[in-house]
């Protein structure tokens, strides 16, 4: 028995360590890091293992790694839009880090670009950082935004998790779209420009709107242009990041009819996507010097975490119309823009720093926006209302018309003038934040208004629709502390296991921007090089009226599509019952309990620019240039205060969800500023 034990024990000790073994061997890894030949670090580069089906997307930085692997010789392939794909060997384990340097297309460096230079120019021929993304390449990678289509620029980090719009863009360590404010809020490309066919996108972005709200890439793009540095700070307003200009095809040189449809399903597999874009162009005229173009797209879209509503709906048409004639041309141009688009809200985790994950039954499709109920809210006044609507999301509308005109005069000059007139509207019902509460912090009930009636009593959570019980919570105070405990609670429990709820805070604002932009150029052809010069002008005028921080709250059970919750409080000894919560939507304090307002302004700038470009040898070329800006701003903010009417919008002192709005008063700061 003894010597069966000890075989038995042997081949136990065997078997163990023939896993152990084998686990092991399967720890091996490749690393290492993709650049350009700069140096750079190309982040989305594509590295794949040959007859192997493992493969790793690199970092923001170039790194990647590709692990759980036997030791061994592997081929890997390296690949990077716009960029020669490389190959090479490597053997498991690594003595070092693999170091990858990608070159780009010689095809794309004779491409020649007309942003962030003085003058036209190859790839090759320019001193700037230059990346180019064609029209097959846009096709390839199916952007969702028009972030997206950026991440395959060198140097670029796109970050685009909430959506398409409100995305986040960093160029140069310049970061687009998270200067301050909630980490969501758009505001701005301030840095950064984002531009359609030579003019930015918008000359003026806000905390209420930024320059990704009003463009949307289709079939009518043929090319992207990414300048970072060098003349891209001469040449463009305000752009240390880089300048991302977006061409339109024209119709000249040949057909450009296409269509494309997309059809699928995100989130968990049950959630609709569809799209339709078309562009149609040609040339026409009895010399063939005339051209159009006309396309846009259309998408309907449930989103990858369906609220019980469509996340993204709507789109635009473009079209233009140009006269090609020997010593230049004019263009013609318009487009109308009309979209709703949602932005993802972030989901409750649990974990720190590099250890985060989702909390226990937490699902990545799981929605936590608000539900699609509209609810009537003060409108910052004791007497008028408005409506706040959770399925308008952040509903965007741009209308433009303008000319843009070349002229060459003689062999050596040449003039530009590029002129545009858009009407803008950002109309937003959205929703800002989420977090969960527990039920007896007293945060959580500072946040629904019951801390605020200051007397003790007992809290109750109720199902909206059945009218069940949830939860109820004793509210005392020892002096002037709070102190809260949960009496009962069939609420699910979060990390740590404690009764709790979801909360959820808001955004309304309606703001329109209406800008003409002007931009003239001339240059100069000289033996070794060119000199331009030129001016860029825009005048905007932009209204936020209303602008309400927080219309409406909301508590709800944490989960899936969770309705707002009933919350009523009841007054010990006395029995006076108060309704927190309002009875018809479940939104709890109407109406902009953290504020908000108008601001109404117009705003010029004026900047005039000098450029050379100096073809010092075949291999030497120099740019230099000089800008100089001007900039007023004159107009009013009036922002919004706690309403003092007694018993709310309502008079009723027991309904405690309109007693927290804010109103319009005196508190009006006019301002007249320039700069230089």
């Amino acid at each position: 028995m003894k010597t069966m034990q000890l075989i038995k024990d042997y081949f136990l000790f065997i078997a163990i360590i023939s896993c152990s073994l084998t686990s092991f061997a399967q720890q091996g890894k490749i690393q290492g890091k993709v650049t350009d030949d700069k140096g750079i670090g190309l982040p989305g580069s594509t590295v794949i293992i040959e007859g192997n089906n493992k493969s790793a997307v690199t970092d923001i930085n170039g790194d990647f790694t590709i692990g759980n692997l036997n030791d061994g010789t592997y081929k890997i392939n390296i690949s990077y839009i716009g960029f020669t794909t490389q190959k090479t060997t490597v053997k498991v384990p690594q003595s070092s880090k693999l170091n990858i340097s990608l070159k780009e297309d010689q095809a794309t460096l004779d491409e020649v670009v007309v942003t962030g230079v003085f003058d036209k120019r190859t790839k090759l021929g320019a001193s700037v950082a230059i990346s180019t993304i064609n029209a097959k390449t846009l096709e390839r990678i199916a952007p969702a935004s028009a972030a997206d289509m950026l991440k395959t620029v060198p140097g670029v980090y796109v970050n685009s998790a909430y959506g398409e719009v409100k995305n986040v863009i960093y160029s140069r360590g310049v970061s687009a779209n998270s200067v301050g404010g909630l980490a969501n809020d758009p505001n701005g490309y301030y840095y950064v420009s984002l531009q359609e066919d030579g003019l930015p996108v918008a000359a003026v972005n806000s905390a209420s709107l930024s320059a990704d709200y009003f463009f949307r890439s289709d079939a009518t793009i043929y090319r992207v242009e990414a300048v970072r540095g060098g003349t891209s700070s001469i040449t463009s307003a305000n752009a240390p990041g880089g300048v991302f200009n977006f061409l339109s095809k024209t119709g000249s040189g040949s057909k450009a009819n296409e269509f494309r449809q997309k059809i699928g399903l995100e989130g968990d597999g049950k959630n609709l996507y569809t799209r339709s874009d078309i562009n149609i162009g040609d040339t026409f005229g009895k010399d063939k010097k005339w051209s159009y173009n006309i396309g846009g797209f259309y998408r309907y879209s449930n989103g990858a975490r369906y609220a019980g509503y469509a996340q993204n709906r709507g789109g635009q048409i473009k079209a233009n119309v140009m006269k090609s004639y020997n010593s230049g041309s004019v263009k013609f141009y318009a487009k109308y823009l009309d979209d709703h688009n949602g932005s993802n809200v972030p989901l409750i985790g649990k974990g720190f720093g590099n250890d985060i994950t989702l909390a226990d039954g937490v699902k990545k499709t799981d929605s936590y926006a608000l539900t699609a109920t509209k609810v009537t809210i003060p409108n910052r006044s004791d007497s008028k209302t408005t409506v706040f609507d959770p399925t308008n999301l952040n509903h965007s509308k741009d209308a433009y018309f303008g000319i843009d005109w070349q002229q060459k005069i003689g062999d050596s000059w040449v003039i530009n003038n590029n002129i545009r007139y858009s009407s803008k509207l950002a109309d937003v019902d959205s929703q800002t934040a989420t977090n969960f509460g527990y039920l007896d912090d007293p945060t959580t009930n500072f946040l629904m208004g019951t801390l605020q009636i200051f007397r003790p009593g007992v809290i109750t959570y109720k199902d909206r629709e059945t009218g069940q019980v949830l939860a109820q919570v004793k509210q005392d105070f020892a002096g002037r502390t709070p102190v809260y405990t949960v009496l009962n609670s069939t609420l699910p429990a979060t990390v740590p296991e404690k009764p709790a709820i979801r909360y959820a805070g808001s955004v309304k604002n309606y703001t329109t921007l209406d800008e003409l932009m002007n931009q003239f150029t001339v240059t100069k052809k000289i033996k070794k090089g060119s000199i331009t010069g030129g001016f860029f002008y825009t005048n905007s005028r932009i209204i936020s009226d209303p602008n309400i921080t927080a219309p409406v709250l909301s508590v709800s059970a944490i989960g899936n599509k969770t309705a707002p919750l009933d919350v009523s409080f009841v007054q010990d000894g006395t029995g006076t019952a108060y309704q927190v919560s309002d009875p018809n939507s479940g939104y709890l304090k109407l109406g902009g309990s953290f504020g908000g307002g108008t601001y109404d302004y117009n705003s010029n700038q004026l900047s005039l620019f000098l450029g050379n470009n100096l073809n010092l040898t075949e291999k030497l070329n120099f740019d230099w240039g000089i800008r100089y800006e001007t900039a007023s701003i004159k107009g009013n903010n009036n922002r919004a205060a706690r309403t003092t009417k007694s018993g709310g919008f309502d008079g009723n002192p027991l309904t405690i969800y309109d007693n927290y709005y804010s109103v319009l008063g005196t508190d009006i700061i006019n301002f007249n500023v320039s700069s230089i």
